[in-house]
């Protein structure tokens, strides 16, 4: 039996937002707002295309809604940084700043296959684009956060 739209939404908000938030870098009301919207998407779609993977379908329509401009971009990515700093701990900043970097498509990218673990082919689908593509923008985004100082920053304070 297929899940229900509203069993899915429900294990799986808390990732969701956790992960508009990552693709957001930081800014709290846009992150709700992809969420809220790329739901609404996918509530009209869900029972019609059935998803085999139904997590996997909500994670494709909060990138989409992004890349797709529904919401979630903002003109000046650190107009709320004071807010953020009030309420994120000093290592999510960390993340936010490097993130800030880059683009939304690698955003989405590294989103995908770094934190939640999906196969190059299903995220090349998800995106719209080849699996070359996919690799050549997890490798720009490894190589981005990298020269951003914050994996060393990161693996220093893990190592001491």
């Amino acid at each position: 039996m297929h899940p229900a739209f509203e069993d899915v939404v429900a294990r799986s908000l808390d990732d969701l937002y956790a992960g508009a938030l990552y693709l957001c870098v930081g800014r709290e009301e846009e992150a709700e707002a992809l969420v809220t919207t790329s739901l609404v998407e996918a509530s009209r779609r869900y029972r019609a295309e059935r998803p085999v993977d139904p997590v996997f379908f909500l994670e494709t329509r909060l990138v989409r809604t992004l890349l797709d401009g529904g919401t979630g971009q903002s003109a000046s990515p650190g107009a709320d940084r004071t807010y953020r700093e009030v309420t994120a701990g000093a290592e999510a900043m960390e993340v936010f700043e490097a993130l800030a970097g880059l683009t939304a498509p690698i955003r989405c990218t590294v989103w995908l296959v770094v934190v939640r673990r999906r196969r190059y082919g299903q995220v090349a689908a998800a995106l719209r684009t080849s699996r070359e593509q996919i690799a050549g923008w997890v490798r720009e985004g490894h190589r981005r956060m990298s020269r951003s100082g914050f994996s060393t920053r990161l693996r220093e304070r893990y190592e001491a």
